[in-house]
């Protein structure tokens, strides 16, 4: 599965405590890890206007690897999307568990 983040476009939900997910944005993203405090923590995915590909998340694999689509160097971090979700500043990737090891290819373009 390949998708950009979700988007917040009305309010901004909570989870009950420590049931929901810490969203973060595409700037978090560095080399194999996440910088910073999350955009916003403890969301309730169930309630936001766009949930990508969260609103399939009983069947989304066990890892995906996030991408920002604004960068100076290419870069992607895994992270468990049970617990932690970007915004649409982000491009996702879910290979299925067993393509979780396969060596992906990134197609970096530039108008430069």
């Amino acid at each position: 599965m390949l998708a950009g983040g979700i988007a917040f476009r009305g309010s901004i939900h909570s989870a009950e405590p420590n049931k929901g997910h810490d969203v973060y944005n595409g700037e978090n993203i560095v080399g194999l890890g996440i910088q910073g405090e999350p955009q916003v923590a403890n969301v309730d995915l169930a309630k936001v206007d766009d949930a990508s590909l969260w609103q399939f998340r009983d069947i989304l694999p066990a890892r995906g690897f996030a991408f920002p689509q604004v960068f100076v160097c290419p870069t992607a971090t895994p992270f468990d999307p049970t617990r932690e979700a970007f915004t649409n500043t982000a491009t996702l990737l879910f290979p299925r568990d067993d393509l979780a090891e396969f060596p992906f290819d990134m197609l970096v373009l530039s108008r430069s």
